[in-house]
Parts: structure tokens; sequence; C-alpha cells
């Protein structure tokens, strides 16, 4: 049988598969492989019909290999989600959606388990990484208010955790408290503010304790509303 050109090419370069530009014999465009010439199309075909051909025999091997080789099964886990981040992110979430009830007990059970571990670690990343703390408890308190915004991005999210960590910063820094405050108020008489970057400003904590809940005068509002 005479050797394609682009078979004994890849042969001649070391190259696992070539392609002719030909359709296989199912109508694949596509590489094929060099050790049998056969179409790497079909060959996934074949191999998934195979797979759920025998799917609790695969899935039994598979476990016990896991158990058998824990480090091994820990190490190719961890390298497929490091070169596949977007499909993990997607069968995480998938899985959450589909299991919320039983990870809310999950995680309600571990906690109650493990309270004083959890109450420790807690603390400890409170008391380093203050700034984030203050974040969170006021993400928490706008969220009760419904006071964000679900079009915000991560970039908008990242921006307010960082005005907290700079106020944070400087009352370390000065010995004075500064506080992060909404320009216009998550609770006024007549409006109600949103906790979004732009409606978020830093201030001497007396300051902030002396505006209380009273919304920018005229010229304020006025400049505010044209960024």
């Amino acid at each position: 049988m005479r050797t394609e050109p682009a078979l004994h090419a890849a042969r001649v370069e070391g190259r696992e598969t070539y392609f002719t530009g030909k359709p296989c014999k199912r109508g694949h465009v596509c590489v094929r492989r060099v050790i049998d010439r056969s179409c790497v199309e079909c060959n996934k075909i074949k191999r998934s019909e195979h797979y759920y051909r025998h799917q609790q025999a695969n899935i039994d091997r598979m476990r016990s290999w896991r158990e058998a080789n824990p480090q091994k099964s820990r190490e190719a886990s961890n390298r497929w989600k490091r070169e596949n981040p977007d499909r993990c992110e997607e069968i995480t979430a998938a899985w959450r959606e589909a299991n919320r009830e039983q990870m809310l007990a999950s995680n309600r059970q571990r906690y109650a388990e493990n309270r004083e571990a959890y109450l420790s670690h807690n603390k400890r990343w409170a008391s380093l990484n203050y700034g984030a703390k203050l974040a969170h408890n006021a993400k928490r308190r706008a969220l009760q208010l419904q006071a964000i915004p679900p079009w915000l991005t991560s970039e908008h999210l990242g921006a307010i955790r960082q005005l907290y960590e700079r106020a944070a910063a400087l009352t370390r820094e000065t010995g004075t408290q500064y506080h992060v405050d909404h320009i216009f108020p998550l609770k006024a008489e007549n409006c109600c503010g949103l906790h979004a970057p732009w409606n978020l400003q830093i201030l001497p904590g007396r300051d902030n304790s002396k505006k209380r809940n009273q919304v920018p005068n005229d010229r304020c509002a006025a400049a505010f509303l044209t960024l």
C-alpha cells in the first residue's frame, strides 16, 4: 500500500497526527493518528460509546484507582483544574445549584461540629484583614437593604473593598478613626443611595457621625449626578 505524503512526513518528523484534508468514512475532515491512520473524531465517539456501555464498571474502576493512589489522584485533579478553569467553574456552579439544600445542610453540620475552630479562625482572619471584614459587613447590610445593584461587576466590588482597606490603613497610620461613608445614605428620608464605588467616600469618623443620614446639598448633589 502506498504511503500518503502527509503520513510519511508526519512519521519522518515524529508527529502523532497528520492531516490530509479528506473526509473519513463518517464525514469528519480532521487530523488522523499516525499509528493506525484512524480519524481522531471517530476515536472520540468510539471512546464515549464504550464508556457509556460500561459506565458503572468504569466508575468502579476509577474509584478503586483513586483509593489506591490518593496522591496521584489529587495531583491529576489539581492539574485538570489548572488547565480547565472555566470548565471547572461551570461544573462547580451547576453542582451547587443542583445541590443547594444538601450543601447548606452539610455546611451547618460542619460548623456545629467545629464551632470553636471556626470562631477562632474567623477571629484571626478578621484581625489580619480588618478592611476586608469591614467591606464584608457593609456588603451584608447593603444586601439586607437591597441597595446593591445586580449589575455591579467584580471590578466594582474590588473597588469597594479597596476603599474599606484604605480606610482601615488610614486608621492604623494616623491613629484617627476613618470610615467609608455613603454620599447618598442607604437610608435617608427622601432618597436611598446605592452601595457602589461612586457613592462612597472616606471620611474621618467624627465627620461621618455628624453627617448621619443627611443627603448632600443641592450643589453637591448636582455635581454627583453628573459623574
